[in-house]
């Protein structure tokens, strides 16, 4: 995202209707979280995103 045509982009963490677009791809989709201080960005599964997400709750069945 970024505010204006002239500003630089940012990278923000998918909001909640995106992860659970992602979550069609499976828990271990990557998901980029944001520029840390050395201007890199990271990434995590989506697990570690939504931990508690309600479908866990009927794959264990």
């Amino acid at each position: 995202m970024r505010e204006n045509e002239k500003s630089a982009f940012q990278v923000l963490t998918p909001c909640g209707i995106c992860q659970e677009r992602l979550n069609f791809w499976g828990d271990q989709v990557l998901c980029a979280i944001g520029i840390d201080k050395h201007h890199s960005v990271q990434y995590l599964p989506l697990k570690e995103l939504q931990p508690h997400h309600w479908l866990n709750v009927y794959r264990e069945q």
